[in-house]
Order: structure tokens, then C-alpha cells, then sequence
């Protein structure tokens, strides 16, 4: 009996000693002590009490929630933004590259138009202006070059000569390239410079 009495004693010094550290937590929370309440007002009390903090712990929960909705939306809508930055940066990049590398595709068109192809250095200098040519095409360049006799297209070709014509067509016609143009990307860097026949 001695030893149940000894037990007892330390589970009420434990529980005082539980109660002691459960006493800041409730005045810091403004909780009720549940094992003070005597009757049916201080439970309804007590019962008001805690659907007031339900209450408002969902409209806190609500409110971080939409916080934590704005500030992904900020953070995808950042994401996309650079995204583009990066890319419009690198494409300006790249029509920079190309456009400084035109007059060097001008100077090989000329060096060909005007060699004899049994000049020892022809054929090097083709292959250059086909070594330049396939790199920036897989760069997404288009060269624009028409044939003799396609329609004139203001949109890529630039009238500098006009050669009479006498027959009937209504269209305008392409008679010879005089400078060939370029677009990259679907972007027109140079419209083609062309003698137009109509």
C-alpha cells in the first residue's frame, strides 16, 4: 500500500509539473483551462470560444493561401518575362552576327560573278561562300535570291532597274538579281535588290 501511495504522489507531482509548463502556453494563447469548466454555460462558452478560432484560423488560412497564390503567379510570370528577355537577347545577337557578315556574302557573290571559273582560286572561294552560307542557313537564315521571270514581290525584293516591256501581262516580273537578300527567322534583314521587267 505504501508503494501505491508513493506512485500516486509522483503522478500528481508529474501532473502538477505538466500543469506548470501547460500554464504560459495557455495565457500565451489565451486558451481556457478545459479541466476548470464546471457546467453547460462555461462548455457553450468555451464551445463559443473555440469556433471563433476556427473561424479565424481559416480566414488566416485563406489569406496565406491567396498570398502563397499571388506570389507564384509573381514568380511564373518573372520566370516567362526572362525567359524572353534571354531570348529576344539572343536573337538580337544573332541579326547583329549576320547583318556584319552580309557585306562579306556580297563581296564572295561579286568575287564570283566576276572570275573566270578557271581561275586557280575559284573553286575556294565557292567553297567558303557555301561553308558560310549552310552555317547561317542552320541558323535560320533564308537567302533571297529570285529567278528570272518570278513575280515581283515588294515585300522582299527591291526595284533599282526597269527594263520596258511591250507585252500584255499586268504583273511585274523579275529580270535579273542584282544584290541578293535575306531574312532570318521569317525577320527581313535585306530586301533583294532586282531589275524589274512589266
Amino acid at each position: 500500500m505504501g508503494d501505491d501511495t508513493q506512485a500516486d504522489e509522483a503522478l500528481d507531482v508529474g501532473a502538477a509539473a505538466d500543469d506548470a509548463a501547460d500554464a504560459p502556453r495557455r495565457e500565451q494563447a489565451d486558451i481556457p483551462d478545459l479541466d476548470a469548466i464546471d457546467d453547460s454555460v462555461e462548455l457553450r462558452e468555451v464551445a463559443g470560444w473555440l469556433r471563433e478560432e476556427l473561424v479565424a484560423t481559416r480566414i488566416d488560412r485563406e489569406e496565406h493561401l491567396d498570398h502563397l497564390l499571388r506570389i507564384k503567379a509573381e514568380f511564373d510570370n518573372y520566370r516567362k518575362r526572362m525567359l524572353r528577355e534571354q531570348s529576344d537577347v539572343v536573337q538580337r545577337a544573332s541579326i547583329r552576327v549576320v547583318e556584319e557578315l552580309l557585306p562579306v556574302l556580297d563581296s564572295l557573290d561579286l568575287a564570283l560573278d566576276n572570275a573566270d571559273e578557271d581561275d586557280p582560286l575559284f573553286p575556294g572561294i565557292a567553297a567558303v561562300r557555301t561553308q558560310i552560307l549552310d552555317v547561317l542557313a542552320k541558323e535560320g537564315l533564308d537567302r533571297i535570291a529570285p529567278d528570272g521571270g518570278e513575280a515581283f514581290d515588294p515585300t522582299v525584293h527591291e526595284p533599282v532597274a526597269h527594263v520596258p516591256d511591250d507585252s500584255t501581262d499586268a504583273g511585274q516580273s523579275v529580270t535579273r538579281v542584282l544584290r541578293a537578300g535575306y531574312a532570318l527567322k521569317g525577320r527581313l534583314l535585306r530586301a533583294a535588290m532586282v531589275e524589274v521587267k512589266g
